[in-house]
């Protein structure tokens, strides 16, 4: 389970008229938060939570996944259903959701805590218990209507709770400690002490036999109803995270860096299996006659039918580390990352080609100088050149070793480039050839803007902030804090720029770097971009999400959302308000501008019927373009309407925004 997510309502409650500009994961598809908790209730209905609020729902086995919610702020860490229509998540702030339609809608329900909570489990429709930091334990006895508190004695963060009858139950701390109760969760006693570690997940097989998992590795079994646990062989020493068993002898953990382990035998002995994922697995659900599904890091869901032996990722896209984007227009961008990771667009961030370079490099930075002329700078001293608006690449020399960070055109044919150990590289060609520039300083550099072939600044590590009026022949040092860490540097002309970096660090200048305002937004996010349209209107992006906007030049910031819980590193904007954001896991995010949805009584709406369960028809005999998105900003339709209306039973019931003719409007769908 994801250790840490929310505050949220129904979803049949978000029947706004205005809606504000919106994000949608552009990818991975459906989204890219990572996952701490799956179960099946049936064999074609899943349900699995994570960071940022996130919960994503498949109604065919797992073939496809949609978002049910994704709000910020808060991370869900542990899914309970009692039967196969009601269930509980639980998370950050003392959160407690529960869900009566399937995973469909989620209410918020008291817990009468703020205490991080971990765990959940129900033993039948009615009981049911919640666990989490400094020994915090609710009991439920109505299904998770209400919950009472109940007292254990210790701090300790409980991890997971595991009910083998409605009196007999154990709980695992984060102090390596197994507890019993005998008497329906009133009194606890300790059965098991592991020093030094921590007991992630329990699991009961039938009532005599236990199994538990941990840290580094750990596996401990029971086989006298949970009094005593002896250590297992383990054949990992990753983390393991969760543990489960689909028969008594049959069991599986999943764990760090994609680790499995798998028994066939009761645990006596241990496997790792090989699966397409080397990073954090968190949950994992056997779903009888069907197969086991497990979820974890950047919201990856794999799928085996055979028991382990094969796998397929049920999320679409990549994951790769993405660095850095460069749009042209709001419809035409291009994305490049780790392992020679290429993405562009060139419609909107509707469809994304995906072009893998074969040099597999990390490439950390791209800029282009016209529609065409376009280049690539990575690790190795990399430069990659397009001369076709990204079709093909060649290599150029750029006649050094070291990584280079970001690069940036000033006229068609004069460009620069930063990087490590001080490294400035200038073209007079557009980009098909380059020579080093000297500059006091061996930090690494990070970002370089130029207002013109003359005039530009590069920020980076250790108070680097240069100036240079001759096209980088000299060069002043014109930090406004001494050995900060800057990240981004954008100026809008000669005189007025920004500055952003660690700890929500941003300064403004006026006078071309002379001296500087300090308009930072109080964070301990690094802002890794920043970016102005005027004066005064402008946005800054970075780490754990956070993306803000100012329309008064920094003098107030607004939180314009937590989009992930992993770093956006490059940031993107428009003047409209819609802009692209790429970071860890793969993420590109898109914000749409403001949509305007028009309240109009049933009998002036341009189609029928609404609410709709089945199709939507037109009232004349007209076939204009049709745009459905969900709340999240999300299209789920894009055509035209046929001459047998428009079929949207394909939908999950809710509330949608339908376009057309440049028209928004609320539609319904039962």
């Amino acid at each position: 389970m994801v250790r840490s997510i929310f505050l949220s309502i129904s979803v049949w409650c978000c029947l706004t008229l205005s809606l504000h500009a919106q994000w949608s994961w552009q990818n991975p598809l459906p989204q890219g938060n990572s996952l701490g908790s799956i179960q099946f209730i049936s064999p074609s209905t899943g349900v699995t939570t994570g960071s940022n609020g996130t919960i994503i729902r498949t109604i065919n086995g797992g073939a496809n996944w949609s978002v049910v919610l994704d709000d910020q702020d808060i991370h869900l860490n542990d899914l309970s259903f009692s039967d196969n229509m009601n269930g509980i998540t639980v998370g950050t702030g003392g959160t407690i959701l529960k869900t009566t339609d399937a995973g469909l809608t989620w209410s918020v329900v008291p817990s009468g805590t703020s205490n991080i909570l971990e765990c959940v489990f129900f033993y039948d429709q009615d009981l049911g218990f919640a666990g989490g930091k400094v020994g915090t334990l609710l009991k439920t006895v109505d299904g998770g209507n209400t919950w009472s508190i109940n007292s254990v004695g210790f701090l300790s963060a409980i991890y997971s709770i595991y009910f083998t009858s409605p009196l007999i139950g154990f709980f695992s701390t984060n102090g390596g400690e197994i507890y019993k109760t005998v008497d329906g969760g009133m009194n606890w006693s300790s059965v098991a002490l592991i020093p030094s570690t921590i007991i992630t997940s329990l699991w009961f097989p039938d009532d005599a036999t236990g199994f538990a998992a941990g840290i580094d590795g750990l596996l401990l079994r029971s086989t006298d109803g949970g009094d005593s646990w002896l250590p297992l062989a383990s054949p990992t020493t990753d983390d393991l995270y969760e543990i489960e068993f689909m028969n008594p002898s049959t069991g599986f953990a999943v764990g760090l860096l994609g680790t499995m382990v798998k028994t066939i035998d009761g645990g006596d002995t241990w496997s790792l299996l090989d699966l397409p994922w080397s990073h954090g697995l968190f949950g994992i659900s056997i779903n009888s006659g069907v197969g086991i599904h497990v979820c974890g890091e950047w919201g990856v869901v794999l799928y085996s039918s055979d028991e382990g032996l094969t796998w397929s990722n049920q999320e679409m896209g990549t994951t790769a580390f993405l660095s850095d984007c460069f749009f042209f227009d709001k419809d035409h961008g291009i994305v490049v990352g780790d392992s020679g990771t290429i993405f562009q667009t060139e419609n909107g961030g509707l469809t994304w080609v995906l072009h893998q370079h074969p040099l597999k490099s990390l490439f950390w930075g791209t800029a282009f100088s016209t529609s065409s002329n376009g280049i690539i700078v990575g690790d190795g001293g990399v430069i990659l050149k397009t001369s076709d608006g990204g079709v093909t690449w060649s290599e150029i020399s750029s006649g050094t070793p070291n990584r280079l960070t970001s690069a940036n055109f000033a006229d068609s044919e004069v460009g620069y480039v930063v990087g490590y150990v001080g490294t400035v590289l200038k073209t007079l060609d557009g980009g098909n050839s380059w020579t080093q520039l000297s500059i006091a300083t061996t930090s690494s550099l990070r970002s370089v803007c130029f207002v013109n072939p003359l005039i530009g600044f590069i920020s980076g590590d250790y108070g680097a902030m240069y100036k240079t009026t001759d096209g980088g022949t000299t060069w002043i040092n014109m930090s406004p804090v001494h050995n900060h860490s800057w990240r981004s540097v954008y100026f809008l002309d000669e005189n007025i720029g920004f500055l952003s970096g660690r700890s929500g660090a941003i300064y403004k200048t006026t006078d071309g770097g002379q001296t500087w305002e300090d308009i930072s937004y109080n964070t301990i996010s690094w802002m890794n971009t920043v970016m102005f349209f005027d004066s005064q209107k402008g946005f800054a992006c970075g780490s754990y999400g956070l993306v803000i906007s100012t329309v008064n030049g920094g003098e107030t910031w607004e939180v314009s959302t937590h989009l992930m819980a992993d770093n956006i590193n490059k940031g993107w904007f428009f003047a409209d308000n819609s802009g692209y954001v790429v970071g860890y896991g793969g993420a590109i995010l898109k914000k749409s501008s403001s949509t305007i949805v028009e309240e109009y009584q049933k009998a002036d709406l341009p189609w029928y019927p609404n609410p709709s369960n089945n199709r939507i028809y037109l009232k004349n005999n007209t076939s204009p373009e049709v745009r459905i998105t969900n709340l999240n900003g999300r299209t789920c339709f894009k055509g035209t309407f046929g001459s047998e209306g428009l079929d949207i039973r394909s939908l999950n019931p809710g509330c949608y925004i339908i376009t057309l003719d440049n028209h928004s409007f609320k539609l319904i769908k039962e």
